[in-house]
């Protein structure tokens, strides 16, 4: 699921947070916020109204020739269309980075172009991230989640 939380709301029943910026697709509607037209480096996560789909988007920009971003209502209608119901902007600029592992011998590549570094495919680090792996990891035993009963 995805929601706000504000200080001193209950998280007891979070398994995983991550910090982002304003909702852009609440119920399958574009959210207000979104009329800033400002392109910029993004990246957004979307779910589908079945919860069973989750979307990652990455958007390069700041690169005159390449790529000048996306806005925040590209991005809402952009995930609209392939199938999400609500969706966040995450935190972007040259934050904006997304990798990926084809092994689970690691050694990830960057698949993205973020901007300002300086160099091709080079990233700045970050406090914040999502990493998602699909899999067994030999040696390590998945968290068990327990759901609250009213929520089963």
């Amino acid at each position: 699921e995805m929601r706000t939380v504000k200080p001193g709301d209950s998280v007891e029943d979070v398994f995983l947070a991550v910090s982002g910026f304003e909702f852009i697709l609440r119920g399958g509607e574009v959210c207000a916020g979104v009329e800033n037209k400002a392109l910029h480096p993004r990246t957004f996560y979307g779910l589908s109204q079945d919860r069973k789909t989750l979307y990652l988007v990455t958007a390069d920009g700041r690169q005159k020739g390449y790529s000048e971003g996306m806005t925040l209502l590209e991005g809402a209608e952009y995930l609209r269309h392939f199938g999400a119901c609500d969706a966040i902007n995450m935190d972007g600029g040259g934050s904006t980075t997304m990798v990926f592992c084809k092994s689970s011998k690691g050694g990830g590549e960057l698949v993205n172009l973020p901007p300002g570094s300086g160099k091709l495919r080079a990233s700045r680090s970050v406090a914040s991230n999502l990493g998602i792996y699909y899999g067994t990891v030999r040696g390590v035993r998945a968290a068990k989640k327990t759901v609250p009963p009213e929520r089963k």
